[in-house]
């Protein structure tokens, strides 16, 4: 992971840290001026007054393999993972799985959320839908290019959805 700062760049390393020398797939900055740094097998990672703190499933990730972050409206991280879907709020971990309403094996690639609060998860096994807490999935049968492998979910102006998939282009 390299920054820079002030024309400086600065690489970090385990030796600073991080839970992983590499393999990371998003980095975002929360409303507190955290960075949160996914990583492939070393769980997520969050650098904060000069220092990275490190989640595992130990600490409630329903994985250690983390693809894709969102901070919400409200301020909840929510986590997309190899097996599943975490949410972080007030110090807190919560796990949704197939059981909550993630269809199949629950891979989340990306999270997106719209205008109106409505959470979007593109995942291995569909696009999926979280509205006033409930889950639902949506797949070839709905009208979606794919049944999975969404990659990218974007709003446009018009508050329309724009989708990517692995195998079958783009989707509106």
């Amino acid at each position: 992971l390299v920054r820079r700062k002030d024309g400086v760049f600065t690489a970090f390393t385990r030796k600073d840290g991080l839970p992983a020398d590499g393999y990371f797939y998003d980095i975002r900055e929360d409303r507190e001026r955290a960075l949160w740094i996914t990583t492939w097998t070393s769980g997520l990672a969050r650098y904060k007054d000069g220092r990275f703190t490190t989640f595992r499933k130990a600490h409630g990730l329903a994985s250690d393999n983390v693809n894709a972050l969102l901070e919400d409206r409200d301020g909840a991280l929510w986590i997309g993972l190899v097996e599943g879907l975490t949410r972080y709020a007030n110090g807190t971990f919560t796990s949704f799985g197939e059981k909550e309403g993630l269809p199949g094996r629950g891979m989340v690639f990306t999270i997106a959320q719209q205008a109106d609060g409505t959470l979007w998860f593109g995942t291995l096994d569909g696009l999926v839908r979280r509205k006033d807490g409930v889950f639902t999935a949506f797949t070839r049968k709905d009208g979606l290019p794919a049944d999975g492998y969404f990659y990218d979910i974007r709003e446009d102006r018009e508050r329309a959805l724009w989708i990517t998939t692995w195998t079958s282009g783009l989707a509106r």
